[in-house]
């Protein structure tokens, strides 16, 4: 059905799309490197080429766009290596062309420039259990053809959307790494720690509003710089007994950064936390346990105002595996989810269950799905300073009979 018949004539949709890319990536480099002492030195030449082409035609709004990208230029990958030492460092100078042909007006736009995107990664052995790691990497993000289109696209039969864009941009990434590691496979040991930092300057923000029913996408130039950092600290342990195996892990993250908003640049700021625990067990061979288990709150701000409520979410996945005699193997397993922005019942549980028979070649199995027979599903969800929410209806009750067999 048309739900737009102020833009588009007629009282049925009918929308065509074209996408195109043919993409090559080539490098070619020495397999004996130069070698002095501890130091290596290896060359290498980098040619890319990605063509991109999106055409459309949705009754009188059309598309007509391609996209050229071209990398061309030589690298070199330094690295010195020793018994506790392993660095190695690459350094690409590459010659970038943009070229965005919109073939509906004729109107060419080009960008070139030479570019470094250096990656250093160092790594530190203490001993045969103990690692220490620090990486850091720059590279440029470019636009891809998809957010680059003018004229009316359906992303769905509900939703109309364009896009009014500043243009060809290249926007920087930064990245910054460092972190420990410990394993002991003898004693089923292992745990680490991670500090990332990751800036972001992305040239141009996209920012969305709608005239009516249409939304439309729109960009703003800016010198803006978006910076998260994280940290994460796991660990797990395995024992001989039962083949017992416990994990946790805990993460947190701070980002501050721009947002386009009503054509307004303004900023916001948020943290997150998660923990993660997972355990499994074998207490018979016959029976088999399961358990994962993950609790996150997240919180946002807009600079100058008051903070959004804390979004709460938790997630329990439990699984029973046991095998009776005649050789039939029962699964049932559990999945709870909480979040804490729903509407009314904000606990959502589904219980499955399932048995498995083989014999010979043959292979019968009898599930039942969704034994509490739920009718929906809803997810909540903060991102920047936007609430959403989805509501998906899921299939009831069922009983299904799968019979499978090989032929050979």
């Amino acid at each position: 059905p048309n739900l737009f018949p102020d833009i588009i004539p007629g009282d049925m949709l009918y929308q065509h799309v074209d996408y195109h890319n043919i993409s090559t990536e080539n490098r070619a480099g020495l397999l004996s490197a130069f070698k002095v002492g501890n130091f290596t030195l290896h060359p290498s030449a980098i040619v890319n080429y990605h063509h991109n082409s999106l055409e459309s035609r949705l009754h009188v709004a059309d598309n007509d766009l391609t996209l050229d990208h071209l990398d061309a230029g030589v690298g070199a990958e330094m690295m010195f290596s020793t018994r506790k030492i392993h660095t190695s460092l690459y350094l690409p100078l590459k010659y970038r062309l943009f070229r965005l042909n919109n073939r509906l007006d004729g109107n060419i736009t080009d960008k070139n420039r030479f570019r470094v995107e250096p990656s250093l990664n160092f790594t530190y052995k203490f001993n045969s259990s103990h690692n220490l790691k620090a990486s850091a990497m720059l590279n440029y993000m470019t636009p891809s053809i998809e957010t680059l289109y003018s004229g009316h696209i359906l992303t769905s039969y509900r939703q109309l959307s364009a896009y009014h864009v500043a243009g060809l941009y290249e926007g920087m990434n930064q990245h910054y790494t460092l972190g420990y590691d410990f394993k002991n496979i003898l004693s089923m040991s292992f745990a680490g720690a991670e500090v990332s930092w990751n800036r972001q300057s992305p040239e141009v923000l996209y920012g969305s509003y709608y005239d009516g029913i249409v939304q439309r996408t729109i960009s703003r130039r800016t010198s803006e710089n978006g910076d998260m950092i994280s940290a994460k600290i796991h660990a797990s342990q395995g024992f001989d007994w039962r083949r017992l195996k416990i994990g946790a892990s805990v993460t947190y993250s701070y980002y501050d950064s721009p947002l386009l908003v009503q054509d307004e640049v303004l900023r916001y700021s948020g943290n997150s936390i998660g923990v993660n625990a997972d355990i499994s067990l074998t207490p018979f061979k016959w029976l088999g346990v399961s358990y994962q288990g993950n609790y996150s709150q997240s919180a946002i701000q807009q600079k100058g105002y008051d903070i959004f409520p804390w979004l709460r979410t938790v997630t329990n996945k439990a699984s029973l595996d046991f095998t009776i005699p005649g050789g039939v193997t029962l699964t049932t397993s559990l999945y709870h989810y909480y979040n804490n922005f729903n509407d009314g019942d904000k606990s959502f549980l589904l219980l499955n269950a399932e048995a498995k028979y083989t014999i010979k070649r043959f292979s019968f199995t009898l599930s039942c799905d969704n034994l509490l027979n739920r009718k929906s599903y809803v997810y909540s969800s903060l991102s920047a300073l936007t609430e959403s929410k989805a509501i998906y209806n899921i299939r009831p009750r069922s009983v299904l009979l799968k019979i499978r067999f090989r032929i050979f």
